[in-house]
């Protein structure tokens, strides 16, 4: 137990210093959606369906509207972030 505790710690040390095992141990982070297109690459890379896409659009800015959408990606960590159009209201 105290094994992993160690390389854990070790892991994490070395991630926060060295930017190369950073990407190697976290990976990088990947554009989903850009420029009202789905790169459907990166989302198999990332083994994100559209369904799951749509769900990360709904709950981080309250809408189902792709339009709305200026960019969404795939964090380091797992999580997806959705950036907002300020240009496009939705309509109702």
């Amino acid at each position: 137990m105290l094994a992993f505790v160690l390389v854990h710690w070790g892991l994490g040390w070395v991630t926060v210093r060295s930017d190369w095992v950073g990407r190697l141990v976290k990976g990088k982070p990947s554009v989903l959606y850009a420029g009202g297109e789905r790169l459907e690459k990166n989302m198999r890379e990332a083994m994100i369906s559209e369904k799951d896409l749509m769900e990360s659009v709904r709950l981080r800015i309250n809408s189902d509207n792709l339009a709305e959408v200026r960019e969404i990606m795939i964090e380091r960590s797992g999580e997806v972030s959705v950036t907002k159009d300020q240009a496009k209201k939705s309509t109702p």
